[in-house]
């Protein structure tokens, strides 16, 4: 599952929809201080943990563009409690008309930083600090008041619950 607290007004600051964007440059992706580095397997599982938390921020925010139209959506990037959670507060937002502008407008991953990599825990699990900035994209509210999107930094957890995918 992925987990993260996005505001109402950090809500349009989501994730990627398509594989050429989960390309990360390698300067998004912080390191820690040489004398902590992270194993080659530990990395691979940070760098991925990274690509995931902008694609699950991504989806939410197509939802509130109109880009995607399927709440469902979100389930290919998240699972468990906060998907269901996420997934229920999107629907009811929508209803009373919230929405993001515009459509189709895309997130960047400022930066990922690890937080924790357990490789050994049952499921896989790491923790990825990510700033995340929505600054392209307006929130609409229901009356028509426009703020512009925020950066935000926030940690996340993804978890690896088979052998082929992290959500």
């Amino acid at each position: 599952e992925v987990l993260g607290d996005p505001g109402q007004a950090q809500r349009h600051e989501q994730q990627v929809q398509d594989e050429q964007l989960f390309a990360l440059a390698p300067r998004h992706l912080r390191q820690p201080p040489a004398h902590h580095a992270l194993p080659a397997d530990q990395q691979q599982a940070f760098e991925e943990a990274a690509k995931v938390a902008l694609a699950y921020r991504q989806t939410i925010t197509d939802l509130y563009s109109g880009a995607r139209t399927d709440l469902n959506d979100l389930n290919e990037v998240a699972s468990g409690d906060r998907v269901d959670r996420d997934l229920k507060n999107v629907a009811l937002s929508l209803r009373k008309g919230w929405r993001s502008e515009p459509k189709g407008g895309q997130l960047v991953l400022v930066s990922a930083e690890p937080v924790k990599v357990n490789l050994k825990k049952d499921p896989p699990t790491v923790v990825v600090r990510a700033c995340i900035d929505a600054t392209a994209l307006t929130d609409v509210s229901p009356d028509g008041k426009r703020e512009q999107g925020k950066r935000v930094e926030a940690d996340y957890t993804v978890v690896k619950y088979n052998s082929a995918r992290w959500t």
